[in-house]
């Protein structure tokens, strides 16, 4: 049971991380499904986003740009002070998220 309870709270704040961030990804015209790139998002304890890079490039500076500044845009995301320091250490002080034209995913 607290093993699923994990899994349920790690998903919640996956959804919190994607929503916050597709909500300022602004997809340049150059965006074509298809494409992809990784962006490594580093973070503090209070939820603060110290750097975002790119981890793997899709090909197109213009995609990967927009991807990188959509997770700076964000910011803080305050609620991840919620998460025990344990948990927030191995799942969300790095992370990597995929941006695709057609969706987001972590």
């Amino acid at each position: 049971m607290a093993e699923n309870q994990g899994s349920q709270t790690s998903g919640k704040y996956d959804d919190l991380i994607v929503s916050l961030v597709s909500q300022q990804w602004r997809r340049p015209p150059s965006a074509r499904n298809g494409m992809s790139v990784e962006v490594l998002i580093q973070m503090l304890p209070d939820g603060t986003i110290t750097n975002a890079r790119v981890t793997r490039s899709s090909g197109d500076a213009s995609f990967d740009n927009s991807a990188v500044a959509a997770v700076r845009s964000v910011g803080r995301i305050p609620e991840l002070r919620q998460v025990d320091r344990a948990t927030f250490d191995s799942q969300y002080r790095q992370r990597r998220m995929i941006f695709k034209p057609e969706d987001l995913d972590l």
